[in-house]
């Protein structure tokens, strides 16, 4: 029968975020990861402070919070790469900080448990988007995910066994 190629994951993967099927990364001890836990924990600027909480309470709270903003700063950075205008082979400065960012939010979302993050993450260290590829990280994050029911996940988990990866 047909067999599938990382290529051909990748084309999969691609065509599934279109109907809201998520991506993601690898962690890092960045500076940079500090500034986005500073920006989770005081709020994003620009949205109104709770009623009983006052200011500084985070307008993105909890994990799907967390979330949201590593999910959104990815697919700004990843973007960029659809239309040409950086490489994910090489980043420039500021971009890699943001994915490491990302990375590090996402990160710890997956070891909390959010499934997307780990599908995320998982893609991100399969593919090499912004990091080292690592087949035996995006392997233990497939299976997490995939252990949650998360479809793509399970899929690309059972490509790898196929491959003996």
């Amino acid at each position: 029968g047909d067999t599938e190629t990382r290529g051909d994951r990748g084309a999969r993967w691609r065509q599934g975020r279109q109907g809201d099927v998520r991506h993601l990364c690898r962690a890092s001890g960045s500076a940079g990861g500090a500034a986005v836990w500073a920006r989770v924990l005081r709020g994003v600027p620009g949205r109104a402070a709770d009623k009983e909480g006052g200011a500084g309470v985070p307008a993105l709270p909890g994990l799907d919070g967390l979330w949201d903003l590593a999910y959104r700063a990815f697919e700004r950075v990843n973007g960029m790469m659809a239309r040409g205008e950086a490489s994910w082979a090489s980043l420039p400065a500021a971009l890699q900080e943001e994915m490491d960012e990302v990375v590090v939010m996402l990160t710890e979302a997956a070891a909390q448990g959010h499934t997307e993050a780990q599908a995320y993450l998982a893609e991100i260290y399969d593919f090499g988007r912004g990091v080292a590829q690592d087949d035996a990280r995006a392997f233990e994050l497939y299976r997490q995910s995939a252990q949650q029911g998360h479809a793509i996940s399970q899929c690309n988990l059972g490509i790898m066994y196929r491959d003996g990866q």
